[in-house]
């Protein structure tokens, strides 16, 4: 969850008057005023928070204000069972493979097959959030990045959970969307050089949305025919961590 900082930051605006005033017997007339008055001087209030906001809109908001103030949201998608698939970057392609035997995982003969998108709902499950810095923040943030990444086991034993992975995008307001593979959830392993960085900069009252796909890396190990057991076929769940420089 977004850590806001918590203060405000009061700026006053202290006008000084100095008057001289040269009096002697000849300019004697004159007559010294003994108080003077300043009017109208205004002040503005402002807070130094960047108050970074989430929400999972069944539709996406117009305006960041209509994402609400949430720090965290849970899903809204439904759960589904999926099979084991791989992301290939280098074709933004979804695959999935046979295993070479009963007891070794690996894609038998290297070979993959694309996933169609018809068919992706079979192998993973999409999430779609939208987040962005407040219209009150105090100034636009560098760095939209996924700090954190965990999973747990549900109704599963803990057998495959280091293959519990997550594609995280991200997409600007306008601009090209910026995808982030996570292989291994609980060790945040990133696939390819991206630091984890969604965004470099991240502009006040911009929503950004989030889209996440879990599913289960066919190209762990772990994940093999042998290690199938009943109590390790089950259920996982995920979850995020968002943040900004």
């Amino acid at each position: 969850m977004a850590k806001a900082k918590r203060g405000l930051l009061l700026s006053v605006l202290t006008l000084l008057i100095a008057i001289a005033v040269t009096a002697t017997s000849t300019y004697a007339w004159f007559a010294a005023n003994s108080s003077v008055q300043a009017t109208n001087m205004q002040l503005t209030l402002k807070t130094n928070t960047s108050f970074l906001v989430i929400g999972a809109n069944a539709t996406a908001p117009a305006t960041v204000d209509d994402i609400g103030s949430n720090v965290s949201v849970a899903a809204t998608a439904s759960s589904a069972e999926v099979l084991p698939a791989r992301y290939d970057a280098a074709t933004s392609k979804w695959q999935y493979a046979a295993g070479t035997s009963y007891t070794d995982g690996a894609a038998s003969g290297g070979t993959y097959t694309d996933i169609g998108s018809s068919a992706l709902g079979e192998y993973a499950i999409k999430y779609t959030f939208y987040v962005g810095l407040a219209s009150n923040s105090e100034s636009d943030k560098a760095n939209l990045r996924v700090a954190g990444l965990t999973a747990a086991s549900g109704t599963a034993n803990g057998t495959f959970l280091p293959a519990v992975s997550a594609l995280v995008s991200c997409t600007p307001a306008s601009g090209t969307a910026t995808v982030i593979d996570f292989e291994d959830v609980n060790t945040n392993t990133v696939k390819g050089t991206n630091d984890a960085i969604l965004a470099t900069t991240v502009t006040r009252a911009t929503v950004y949305t989030i889209e996440v796909w879990v599913y289960v890396n066919g190209d762990n190990t772990l994940v093999k025919s042998s290690n199938a057991t009943t109590a390790a076929l089950g259920s996982f769940t995920v979850s995020m961590t968002l943040t900004v420089d």
